[in-house]
């Protein structure tokens, strides 16, 4: 059974097979360094929200548990 994602992959195959036909091995060399780049670029940028998310998330934690106090007794 396939299903949208292997079209996808196909067309994706297909693709990258028409690029490299087109390109030299020198130009294609440095189009696949710089798609490596792009995605670490991202990976990078999907840590650090996660980091900065996680650490919003802790500050909140603290807060509220440092006013349980005031909130209990209200």
């Amino acid at each position: 059974m396939k299903g949208r994602g292997d079209e996808k992959y196909l067309r994706g195959i297909k693709s990258h097979e028409n690029v490299k036909k087109k390109l030299t091995a020198t130009e294609f060399s440095q189009l696949e360094e710089l798609l490596d780049l792009r995605s670490k670029s991202g990976s990078m940028h999907s840590t650090a929200s996660f980091i900065r998310r996680f650490q919003l998330g802790a500050l909140m934690i603290i807060e509220v548990y440092a006013a349980r106090n005031e909130i209990v007794s209200g």
